[in-house]
């Protein structure tokens, strides 16, 4: 498997995760949470860390 094909699967399962994140996350209470709490979960589903 070349580098090129490892990066791509990598990218594909990191969009599928964070897919999966953001339709399991309870988005009436994050939109509740204050902006700054709210902002670092957001930034948590989208990214992971």
């Amino acid at each position: 498997m070349s580098i090129e094909n490892i990066i791509k699967e990598l990218r594909e399962r990191e969009e599928e995760t964070r897919r999966i994140r953001g339709a399991k996350a309870d988005w009436g209470y994050i939109n509740s949470l204050p902006p700054r709490v709210r902002s670092a979960v957001v930034l948590f589903i989208e990214t992971g860390a």
